[in-house]
């Protein structure tokens, strides 16, 4: 880049605020789980199950959550632990 040339930076900014989410989707998931399922899948994510095991479990219920969030959730690294 030349000297005196400055980079727009405005869609970054732009992105930067937009509120963000407190739970990410693998944390929201259990919302439309009834209280029993809630507690399943608590104590599954708290098991040594494999990701796919409880992604599919969560599919049988109508509930989709990619491996990638299920996994980020789980290591402690999505937005839940911000």
């Amino acid at each position: 880049m030349a000297p005196g040339h400055s980079v727009s930076l405005a869609e970054f900014e732009q992105l930067a605020s937009k509120p963000r989410l407190d739970r990410c989707k693998a944390a929201r998931a259990a919302d439309g789980l009834s209280e029993e399922e809630q507690a399943q899948y608590r104590a599954a994510l708290s098991a040594d199950f494999p990701h796919s095991v409880i992604v599919h479990w969560l599919k049988r219920r109508g509930v989709s959550v990619n491996h990638g969030a299920m996994s980020n959730h789980r290591r402690g690294v999505c937005c839940c632990r911000d």
